[in-house]
């Protein structure tokens, strides 16, 4: 099930504490303790990531595409 880009972003910088850098495309990086864990990224110009484009973000955040899905509709968030 697609998801539009406007609800993807706001849940990797806000729920999964993501920092967004732009640059050729927006890059989310995580940060555990000032140490990289995982990043991922999203072109510009995307309206609406398919399900292929949410599987490719959750493997590179170490996460399933269900709980990437459960995040962005508010069914889950990160445990602090």
């Amino acid at each position: 099930m697609p998801l539009p880009a406007r609800e993807v972003e706001p849940s990797l910088i806000h729920k999964l504490g993501c920092v967004r850098q732009d640059r050729k495309h927006r890059v989310f990086v995580l940060d555990v303790k000032g140490q990289r864990v995982a990043h991922t990224m999203m072109s510009h110009g995307h309206r609406e990531l398919s399900d292929g484009m949410l599987s490719k973000m959750a493997q590179q955040l170490g996460i399933a595409r269900r709980q990437l899905i459960e995040i962005v509709r508010c069914t889950i968030s990160r445990a602090k």
